[in-house]
């Protein structure tokens, strides 16, 4: 069935009267900028992404506004409230005339005309660690080598990991070629957390993490970590990388077998003022798809992580850079 949309003057009338507000702004496709370091000055060199800033003065908007009021027969304003950039409008529609049709028409028009694009449609953003934020996916695959190397079975690609890698991770280890029948598989994962270790010295953030934790911090939204990682090692390596002020809670396993991440994702809406549909959650894998769904987030999956890209497509959509976040949120 193909959907029809009827389009009523009165609604792109309304669209028009906030985006002629800002008549005189120039278009600007994005903007970076300098992120305020806080205590940590001089320790890295971050640039944002952001919209570009209101080149109009207080004069230009209050005369647009008037022109605009008058045009309507509504009485012009004397002053407008709040401060340049935080200026307060008030827009007023009836019951029943489509006012989040109009919304979204809106801010499609406000980013046609003068390039903004930072809606705030989420209020919350919920981010895997291992393999979304955390670049581990080299080093995930040299520690299971190693472990295969060990006992004499077949060594994997990065593109066979890929292919294969998902939770539970005992039935990872299964299809990979472990014998659960001549060690358990307590004995494997402490074998893994022992040579992962060696590498650990080789992970790092994904390309474009810092700034894109530090861009949506700077909207208002709430960030929080949702891991299979044990939860003090997880809280260990934000605290090492100098994220851990990006979030308000980052929530771990209590265990080191990485058996999925539901549970405790209900664990915590129970503990956190998160409300499922103003939430969107980043993963890298389709458990991370998985774990949106039972617990009523957005998803969207990161191409960089230790899934491909052809398994991700089939759960939820698809970014291949951090950036591309900046205009989901």
């Amino acid at each position: 069935m193909k959907l029809k949309y009827k389009h009523q003057r009165f609604q792109a009338d309304a669209a028009k009267s906030v985006t002629d507000i800002f008549i005189g702004q120039q278009y600007c496709d994005s903007a970076d900028f300098l992120i305020d370091q806080g205590k940590n000055k001089g320790v890295f060199d971050l640039t944002g992404f952001g919209n570009q800033k209101l080149m109009l003065d207080r004069e230009s908007i209050t005369e647009n506004l008037r022109q605009i009021q008058m045009n309507w027969g509504l009485k012009p304003v004397e002053y407008l409230q709040g401060e340049i950039p935080n200026l307060m409008f008030t827009i007023e529609m009836e019951t029943g005339t489509g006012k989040t049709y109009t919304y979204i028409k809106t801010m499609y028009e406000l980013n046609k005309l003068y390039g903004w694009n930072k809606f705030m449609k989420y209020k919350n953003v919920v981010w895997d660690w291992n393999g979304t934020l955390l670049n581990d996916v080299k080093v995930g695959v040299n520690t299971l080598n190693d472990m295969l190397g060990r006992r004499g079975l077949p060594l994997l690609s990065v593109e066979d990991y890929k292919e294969k890698f998902g939770f539970p991770v005992i039935d990872f280890y299964d299809r990979v070629g472990f014998d659960m029948e001549k060690e358990s598989f307590h004995e494997l994962s402490v074998d893994f957390v022992e040579t992962y270790d060696k590498y650990a010295g080789e992970v790092g953030l994904n390309e474009g993490v810092r700034e894109v934790l530090a861009g949506i911090q700077q909207t208002g939204v709430k960030q929080y970590v949702l891991s299979a990682l044990r939860e003090d090692l997880l809280q260990q390596m934000l605290r090492h990388f100098q994220i851990d002020s990006r979030f308000d809670r980052a929530c771990g396993a209590n265990d080191i077998y990485a058996a999925g991440k539901i549970e405790r994702g209900q664990q915590m809406l129970q503990t956190c003022p998160i409300v499922p549909e103003d939430t969107l959650m980043v993963g890298d894998t389709i458990h991370d798809a998985e774990v949106a769904d039972a617990l009523g987030f957005d998803c969207i999956l990161f191409a960089g992580g230790h899934n491909n890209e052809e398994r991700l497509q089939k759960k939820a959509p698809v970014i291949h850079r951090m950036r591309e976040l900046l205009t989901c949120v």
